[in-house]
């Protein structure tokens, strides 16, 4: 990949760095197999990767990918102001909706999450 990119100079960062990441991965699948419920817990699943928002275009990625927003994940009027962040919609559906409709797909979200992590 692009793993040349995320490090400086001083980082120490590169290839042979990727197994930290896939250590963190394993880490989290693991986790998961124990505690297959948070699946749907918010804190849990938007901090695997903390560890590495130390490198900046990595942490740069992350707060446009999911907290800024990107234009092209935006729906809605021409002025920004008026748009919906869809990241930030789905998000919160799947972490914290009101929505009974979705309350109900809980169970089947874990089960689907349980099910992948035991293949991967």
């Amino acid at each position: 990949g692009q793993c040349d990119k995320l490090s400086k100079a001083d980082d120490e960062w590169g290839v042979s760095s990727m197994a930290l990441v896939a250590d963190t991965i394993d880490k989290a699948l693991t986790e998961l197999i124990k505690e297959p419920t948070k699946f749907l817990d918010r804190q849990f699943m938007m901090k695997i990767f903390d560890k590495f928002k130390y490198l900046e275009p990595f942490n740069e990625w992350w707060d446009h990918a999911f907290v800024s927003g990107r234009k092209t994940n935006t729906v809605g009027k021409t002025k920004v102001i008026d748009r919906v962040f869809v990241m930030k919609e789905l998000l919160d559906a799947i972490f914290d909706s009101n929505d009974d409709a979705i309350k109900e797909t809980d169970e089947d979200v874990i089960k689907l999450g349980e099910q992948s992590v035991i293949t991967f």
